[in-house]
């Protein structure tokens, strides 16, 4: 389906691949200012709790994926013809769990044990980041589903365990 739509190959790439820098700039924004966060019931402790989460997700993420390769789709299917990619990632990097599914999902787990409303357009928005990227052709639909039990559990675990 690639290369078939230069929108439809720009929206795409831009919910696989940046989607994610705008919460992370969020996220530095509320650590800089952090009564922007109070208005959305964001105390400092809640928005350090974001951090250790995602920082949690991101490297249980990276230990997964160096214990267990598991090659990206357009590597396995470029054996039998050629594949039109939209975003370039080395052959050697392991697809399984997606970070970008992984984190966007910690975020939005943490958001939904606050506020469900705003958590579950986060989460939404992790599935849409996570179906981008297997349309992109980086990952298969396991790793999504991955990265978003592996974000969501670890959320709900540190979030449960302090609040």
């Amino acid at each position: 389906m690639a290369r078939k739509s230069f929108l439809a190959d720009k929206v795409i790439v831009f919910f696989a691949k940046y989607l994610i820098f705008l919460f992370i700039i969020c996220d530095g924004i509320l650590l800089v200012i952090p009564k922007l966060g109070r208005s959305f019931g964001l105390t400092p402790v809640k928005i350090y709790l974001f951090n250790l989460v995602g920082a949690l997700t991101w490297l249980l993420m990276l230990l997964i994926k160096r214990l267990h390769f598991t090659p990206r789709p357009y590597v396995y299917h470029s054996l039998k013809n050629k594949v039109k990619l939209l975003i370039r990632k080395r052959a050697t990097s392991a697809a399984f769990p997606s970070g970008h599914t992984a984190l966007i999902s910690s975020i939005g787990g943490g958001i939904f044990y606050i506020s469900p409303g705003i958590g579950s357009i986060v989460l939404a928005l992790a599935l849409i980041v996570g179906t981008a990227r297997v349309i992109a052709g980086i990952h298969w639909p396991i790793d999504i589903l991955g990265g978003a039990v592996l974000g969501c559990f670890l959320s709900f675990l540190v979030f449960g365990l302090f609040f």
